[in-house]
């Protein structure tokens, strides 16, 4: 009698454990991975037990199971439907030979009676019974080989054991554990159990056989013969074969799985490291509840512990600053109706009631299948850090704007009433040449001090991007920029332009400077005679069109350790404020035209014979 009431428990408390089990990994966990071998197990169990009624059980399961797939990935697949079409196979094959099986054993007990009563009235039909005892013993067998049919189709590996020795393992199991049956059938049954669980099984599996209650089902490590560590979920149970308890034992390989758990688990841990150290998280958005779910550095950034708050969106509107929350209505209701995700910068209004900015990014809509939209995905970010530092370098900029304003208003016109005085004094006075020297140092003094000052904001200009680039032609350019030197006070310089080709650029109105400062400074930097050549001419680099502009001029020259500097001092004179721009002007508007600047020997390797600058600029018709 209790052994009656123990089937519809057992199967049962079967049917709720794979049930669960493949709703939570499934469903709760998002977990995809197919679990319907899991449902074999009570559709078998109903199969011995209750026989074609099984297909009831197999009915259900296999309408669960589409539910399931349904509710995870969707549409409906002929995987699905083949699937719980094999629950229905499976019950009534199991139930149709449990049903045979207990026919013939009935049949059996009844003739055995029958057969033990006539026995004391007549020996002749002891013979007969004898016959009918064999083909009993047949139809067990077959029976019992239909059974060992199925089980060694089954993918789960089924053993039995008794007294811990293995007394039958099916294919899947050799598979699994990598060795032969006829070794298994040799060994104990923890032998190929890893060590650290092998005492634990062996002493589980002795309670089993005593009848002691323990654990039906857990999970273990093997260890294969080449070493190789695989997890297996096991479920066993206590039965009766050939009258003595048995242990049996079905197992699944979820290797794989414990692999993708550990890989999740550890994915995470760094995703969260990451998160906290760029104080950025994620969010999901129902869209139907209005309920939130963040990571736990959102928690943190709007100075909750992960998990403090239930976040929801009226509780998100309600700590966005005032002033911001219509434009955060208005860009969820465009990314809503007009599928425009949107990122955008706010305010909120922490829990200790400090102002901080939010940079949030909705980069995912999922619709239903009605086209309703269900859940809005996206990322916030922190940046209340970077938008201090934003406004001080604004402030900062602003400042010194104001003071090269300044600088350059005031004390370009001092340097004018200077220039004036002295220019004058040179046309009234009469004065020697000593005199006149004199009165001209401090006059190149004060037009280089103009000069730095222009440079400097020449230097904001390119810096800034305020000046917009269009196709220049270098050879009318330079056409215009010669004749500003052809007569030099007290200097004989001759200047030899020429050019090769017509060659346009893409630059902006600075780019005259940088030639301007080249010239210049070849003049500056010599005395006496000097003959300044310039060259134009087009030239290809890996299939790519430049324009070339070389200056050269025969003067003192430049020592091959100061080319090497040449360019850097600039940077340097910067931050001295001592002037010495002009070249490091040079080179920061030719790397804004995408160019390269150089400085060469005219002769090479004569410094003394005087030096050659090399402008090289892409093409306009690249």
């Amino acid at each position: 009698m209790a052994y009656r009431l123990c089937k519809p428990i057992v199967l049962g408390a079967t049917i709720l454990a794979t049930v669960f089990m493949a709703f939570y990994i499934n469903v709760i966990l998002g977990i995809d991975i197919v679990y319907t071998h899991l449902f074999y197990i009570p559709i078998i169990i109903a199969g011995v037990w209750y026989h074609k009624k099984a297909v009831y059980l197999a009915l259900f399961l296999g309408a669960l199971h589409i539910l399931i797939n349904y509710m995870v990935d969707g549409p409906f697949t002929y995987n699905t439907f083949l699937r719980a079409s094999m629950f229905l196979i499976v019950a009534y094959i199991v139930g149709t030979i449990s049903e045979k099986k207990d026919m013939v054993y009935n049949s059996l007990e009844t003739r055995v009676r029958e057969r033990t009563a006539e026995l004391s009235r007549i020996n002749e039909t002891l013979k007969g019974e004898m016959i009918e005892r064999e083909h009993a013993e047949k139809a067990l067998r077959e029976s019992e080989e239909k059974f060992r049919i199925l089980a060694e189709s089954s993918p789960a590996a089924i053993l039995l054991y008794r007294d811990s020795k293995l007394i039958y393992v099916n294919r899947t199991t050799e598979l699994m554990v990598g060795l032969g049956r006829e070794e298994l059938l040799n060994m104990e049954l923890t032998s190929f159990i890893h060590p650290a669980e092998r005492e634990i099984v062996r002493q589980r599996a002795a309670a089993r056989l005593r009848g002691e209650k323990v654990p039906g089902r857990y999970e273990v490590r093997v260890l294969t013969p080449d070493g190789r560590e695989k997890w297996l979920e096991i479920s066993s149970e206590l039965i009766s074969l050939e009258g003595k308890p048995t242990g049996l034992v079905s197992a699944i390989d979820v290797t794989e799985r414990k692999k993708a758990e550990k890989a999740l688990i550890k994915s995470r841990a760094i995703l969260s490291r990451a998160q906290r150290i760029a104080h950025i998280g994620n969010w999901a958005w129902n869209l139907k509840t209005g309920e939130m779910q963040w990571s736990d550095e959102i928690f943190r950034i709007f100075g909750y512990e992960p998990g403090e708050i239930r976040p929801t969106c009226e509780w998100l509107m309600s700590r966005i600053h005032p002033e911001d929350r219509e434009m955060m209505e208005k860009s969820v209701e465009v990314a809503l109706k007009e599928n425009r995700l949107f990122n955008i910068d706010y305010r909120i209004i922490a829990s200790d009631g400090s102002i901080r900015y939010i940079n949030c990014v909705a980069d995912k809509l999922k619709r239903g299948p009605d086209g309703e939209p269900l859940w809005l995905y996206g990322i916030k970010q922190d940046i209340t850090r970077r938008k201090k530092v934003e406004e001080e370098l604004q402030d900062a900029k602003a400042q010194a704007e104001l003071y090269l304003d300044l600088m350059g208003h005031d004390i370009n016109n001092l340097n004018q009433i200077g220039l004036g005085f002295l220019e004058m004094a040179l046309e009234t006075l009469k004065l020697d040449e000593n005199e006149m020297q004199l009165l001209s140092k401090p006059m190149e003094a004060l037009k280089n001090s103009t000069q730095l000052i222009s440079n400097v904001r020449k230097l904001q200009q390119a810096k800034g991007g305020n000046l917009l680039f269009h196709k220049l032609s270098l050879k009318e350019m330079l056409e215009r920029l010669m004749p500003q030197y052809y007569n030099v006070a007290g200097r004989s310089i001759t200047i030899d332009f020429r050019a090769e080709c017509e060659c346009s650029v893409y630059a902006n109105d600075l780019l005259s400077d940088v030639f301007s400062n080249i010239i210049g400074n070849s003049i500056k930097h010599s005395s006496g005679p000097l003959t300044i050549g310039v060259l134009l001419k087009s030239e290809t680099i890996n299939g790519k069109r430049y324009c070339r502009v070389s200056i050269e001029d025969d003067g003192p020259g430049i020592q091959d350790e100061v080319k090497r500097q040449l360019f850097r001092h600039g940077r340097r004179a910067i931050k001295r404020g001592t002037g010495g721009l002009g070249l490091y002007l040079v080179m920061t508007l030719v790397e804004d035209f995408h160019g390269s600047v150089w400085v060469e020997d005219r002769v090479p390797g004569d410094y003394t014979k005087g030096c050659r600058f090399v402008v090289r600029l892409p093409a306009a018709n690249n």
